[in-house]
């Protein structure tokens, strides 16, 4: 048996929205009748995206070699030289912010294999 619903309008068969793939934003689903037309549609918000939490992300000790130094650079918007000396200083906090931004800086982190921390407790 087909699993699907029925238009409150006019009875035909309802066709699915699917939601888009996109974790860390806004997503939409719903159903349109593909007859006369009548639907519903509803926005997900990822918690990612309402959490109130304030993050650092920070760089340890490392040898500062110039892919280090790239991705550190990349990832907070420095210059070169200024991530060469967050390198030869740390450990250092380098950002501190909402989730979704410190995720974007975690994911540069991990692949480029910059020894970072974040506190609090990460869940992303």
């Amino acid at each position: 048996m087909d699993d699907y619903t029925i238009c409150e309008k006019c009875g035909s068969k309802m066709l699915s929205i699917d939601p888009l793939p996109y974790e860390d934003q806004l997503s939409t689903c719903g159903m349109k009748c593909p007859n006369c037309g009548w639907g519903w549609v509803t926005t997900y918000c990822p918690p990612i995206l309402t959490e109130e939490t304030v993050y650092e992300i920070g760089v340890l000790k490392q040898d500062p070699d110039i892919s280090t130094i790239k991705a550190v650079s990349k990832a907070i918007n420095c210059n070169l030289l200024q991530a060469r000396d967050i390198l030869i200083n740390a450990p250092k906090i380098v950002y501190r912010g909402k989730a979704l931004e410190v995720k974007g800086i975690k994911k540069i982190f991990t692949e480029n294999d910059v020894k970072f921390f974040i506190a609090p407790d990460f869940p992303y």
